[in-house]
């Protein structure tokens, strides 16, 4: 379970300050296994946690902290991602958003291994492109969806992918990737719009090193696009805007 404890007594301990993200398991009749206060002074509060396949757990949720367990708030509420193993212990942490406030409200894991979370943001700066909302007008915030790799920050999480970088070819119209792997290798390259419609779907073979692939993709306009990399030992995301 997770959620929101002010408290710390009882069954609450390690409280940063305020509200802390409060995470605990518990056996088949509710009794308490481990519990963990993750947090900062600011309110921090857990709206979504499932069950990894590594028997942990990935948790999502929103935070006004810059301090504690809270590293890299953009500013105001955060959407803040976090990686338990087995018995609770943090893996890995990330924030994402801007300046204005973000609130994760549901966190999946995905087939390949990482993970999407989807909430709603009304900041247009730093992580957040293409927010809708005229705070003048209409005070609501965007949906935010936002898809992670294994290791939470959307790039290379395994060795066998040394780099991997994306760019438009304005002078031929087409997108380049450079990836560089250190063996010869098979991976799937899929490009997907804004919207999350797959503009682009190839298996491709790599070479030891760095190398470099063209794609001309139909019915393609300016925008923002997510490239996608995968095979089984390694997967990592770009998001090319032009």
């Amino acid at each position: 379970m997770a959620g929101a404890s002010e408290s710390n007594d009882i069954d609450v301990s390690g409280n940063h300050g305020a509200n802390d993200i409060w995470v605990l398991k518990t056996d088949s009749i509710g009794s308490i296994l481990w519990q963990k206060c993750i947090g900062g002074s600011f309110d921090d509060i857990g709206w979504s946690v499932q069950a990894t396949r590594d028997s942990g757990l990935i948790v999502a949720c929103r935070s006004n902290s810059h301090d504690g367990d809270v590293i890299g708030n953009h500013g105001s509420g955060d959407y803040f991602i976090f990686k338990m193993d087995s018995i609770g212990n943090i893996e890995w942490t990330k924030c994402l958003g801007g300046t204005d406030d973000e609130q994760a409200n549901c966190i999946r894991q995905t087939r390949d291994g990482g993970y999407i979370v989807a909430g709603g943001a009304n900041s247009n700066d730093g992580d957040v492109i293409g927010n809708h909302a005229n705070h003048s007008v209409f005070p609501d915030n965007d949906f935010w969806v936002v898809k992670l790799s294994p290791s939470g920050t959307g790039m290379q999480d395994d060795d066998h992918l040394h780099s991997f970088d994306s760019y438009y070819n304005e002078e031929v119209g087409t997108i380049c990737i450079r990836v560089g792997v250190e063996s010869e290798q098979e991976f799937i390259v899929q490009i997907t719009d804004i919207s999350g419609r797959t503009i682009y779907n190839k298996t491709i073979n790599a070479v030891t090193g760095l190398d470099k692939y063209n794609f001309q993709i139909d019915d393609f306009s300016r925008g923002m696009y997510f490239i996608s990399l995968t095979n089984g030992l390694w997967a990592a995301t770009n998001k090319l805007i032009f």
